[in-house]
């Protein structure tokens, strides 16, 4: 694991018990987001790939 992620998942750790719940869906949303837009990139970027080796 690196440190950034321990950071962020620590920090993540943290926010859910210092804030409201509100506040953390919005977090948890966010980053679930950020997950899907990260793999749909690299969905796209396999795509092209395989079109520019045509």
């Amino acid at each position: 694991m690196t440190c950034s992620k321990f950071l962020s998942l620590s920090l993540s750790v943290f926010l859910l018990w210092c804030m409201n719940l509100s506040y953390v869906t919005i977090l948890l949303t966010i980053a679930s987001m950020a997950t899907i837009i990260e793999s749909t990139r690299e969905v796209l970027v396999s795509q092209v790939g395989l079109i520019c080796k045509i």
